[in-house]
């Protein structure tokens, strides 16, 4: 009659795993449910994501040649950064909660438990976070960040062992006996770690949930503006009606910065009338009041079509398949003089952003491409370098 769908049927079109995940994320064990095959699609969207964290450790790591059996854990914490000590505990908080879960049988909560973990903390957060550290040539620092991604990743495979099995037990002979030959031999006999509390900081994952909620309320500040968050703003006021938590975030000045992209932040208990101007925009929030310049001077502006540039070259050495650490030679040609004065000043980022050698004035062997940068046009080409 029409009236049931064949698990084969689903399993030959979105694959086992997702099936499998879309029903353990979306029901709760024994419950009679309503199944939907659009929604695997979803599914298959979060896994994608959880891939992409993968691919992207990986590509880095192996770059680097790092190795983590030349890095101990404990060791490399003592200079570590916050970001580094807060996605570690927030991956034993969320540890503790996946084994509290499967203890009552609560499958659909632990399998939820680390998919959001993965998803909006490793890869929309702490990813966000570590990517200029990973892109730099030299420097032990990124090496730190290693040492805690990969211990993060290689554990969190083991949880989602009985969720999605096979692309598990793939990512654990793919990605941890890359690094880790002599590991056991599969995913489904290692062993599940346990909770260390001495990682677990809950005064700091609080903190970074401040931070990242600060985030997003610039970001959609920003958005009412229409001010892209690529394109640096002069200045962001963060008002706290509590000094002890602004005494803490003064701390986190350099990371706030960074995400809200500004050149200025300040955190205040009490805000000057100058703020309540029309030059800025202000809104109120939960916990706090954001002050968001709205001046955009030449140098910023100069910066944004930079920031702008860098994004198209980096889109073009995707498309021309060039490798992470490839080198290329880099042609501007445009008649705008705002974006050649732009390219003028912000020279020196331009190329290290896109691992560009020099400026160069021909284009032969180039894969050149035609854009629209704000309203202006600008032909950008890219060849790999031979020196």
């Amino acid at each position: 009659k029409g009236k049931v769908i064949w698990a084969y049927d689903m399993f030959e079109k979105y694959g086992v795993d997702p099936v499998r995940t879309y029903i353990l994320t979306k029901f709760a064990p024994g419950d009679v449910f309503s199944f939907d095959p659009d929604e695997i699609k979803d599914v298959i969207n979060k896994l994608n994501i959880v891939w992409n964290v993968y691919r992207f450790a990986h590509m880095y790591m192996s770059l680097d040649k790092f190795d983590p059996r030349k890095y101990d854990l404990r060791t490399v914490l003592d200079n570590a950064r916050p970001e580094d000590l807060w996605i570690l505990s927030k991956f034993y908080t969320t540890l503790r909660a996946y084994d509290n879960f499967m203890e009552k049988y609560e499958l659909h909560l632990a399998s939820r438990a680390i998919f959001e973990y993965l998803i909006e903390y490793v890869s929309h957060r702490y990813i966000r976070l570590v990517r200029p550290r990973v892109w730099r040539e030299e420097g032990d620092d990124k090496f730190i960040a290693y040492t805690v991604l990969y211990h993060i990743l290689k554990e969190s495979i083991k949880l989602l062992a009985p969720i999605i099995p096979h692309i598990s037990e793939y990512l654990w002979q793919r990605f941890v006996k890359f690094y880790e030959p002599n590991e056991c031999v599969s995913v489904h006999v290692s062993v599940l770690p346990q909770v260390v509390n001495e990682y677990i900081r809950e005064d700091l994952e609080k903190m970074f949930d401040l931070i990242f909620e600060i985030y997003a309320s610039v970001s959609s500040m920003r958005n009412s503006l229409g001010i892209k968050l690529r394109w640096p703003v002069k200045e962001v006021v963060i008002k706290l009606r509590d000094d002890k938590v602004v005494n803490e975030l003064i701390n986190y000045l350099d990371i706030i910065k960074f995400l809200v992209n500004s050149k200025e932040v300040k955190i205040v208990t009490e805000l000057p009338a100058t703020y309540l101007s029309d030059d800025y925009l202000v809104k109120d929030f939960n916990i706090f009041k954001i002050c968001l310049s709205k001046a955009i001077d030449k140098e910023l502006y100069y910066e944004g079509i930079a920031r702008e540039i860098v994004r198209r070259v980096q889109v073009m050495r995707n498309k021309a398949n060039l490798l992470v650490d490839d080198f290329i030679d880099l042609n501007i040609t445009t008649d705008d003089p705002e974006i050649v004065e732009a390219v003028r000043v912000f020279n020196k980022f331009i190329l290290s952003e896109t691992r560009a050698k020099s400026l160069v004035n021909d284009v032969e062997d180039m894969y050149v491409v035609e854009w629209d940068l704000e309203g202006r046009k600008v032909v950008i080409g890219i060849r790999k370098s031979k020196t």
